[in-house]
């Protein structure tokens, strides 16, 4: 496991990915790579979870500590305001073992930009919409 030093200096040297859940919301809440780089320099750990895995390094999965992974495309849907924006082709690394996706801070910077800056969609789609609650 990191050390609490290693992870501030991975912090703030711009040296961190993302996990899918870090990803989409960073990219919701307008969240930059350099915020987090700039958060990483203040970082204090106030408690600690002895059962909480944490990957030794940036080649090993945040969940399963699988080494294996693949490079692929995939696409996600993004909460913006009311409105939900699909972006596709989003280079990611899919770990082999379970499946898990991690995105680099430079995609999750360009997702980021494309949903908060003034971009054309490349096309609009209509989609169906259920409502569990009264189904």
């Amino acid at each position: 496991m990191k050390s609490d030093s290693d992870v501030q200096a991975d912090l703030f040297s711009g040296a961190f990915e993302f996990s899918r859940h870090a990803f989409q919301r960073s990219a919701e809440r307008n969240i930059s790579s350099l915020e987090i780089q700039e958060a990483g320099a203040a970082i204090q750990v106030i408690e600690r979870y002895p059962d909480v895995k944490s990957a030794d390094s940036s080649n090993q999965c945040h969940l399963c500590g699988g080494k294996r992974f693949e490079e692929i495309y995939t696409d996600e849907i993004f909460k913006v305001g009311k409105k939900h924006v699909l972006v596709e082709h989003i280079p990611a690394s899919r770990c082999r073992n379970c499946g898990e996706l991690t995105f680099s801070k430079e995609t999750t910077e360009r997702v980021r930009l494309l949903l908060h800056e003034s971009h054309q969609p490349a096309r609009t789609l209509t989609v169906d919409v259920f409502d569990l609650a009264t189904a």
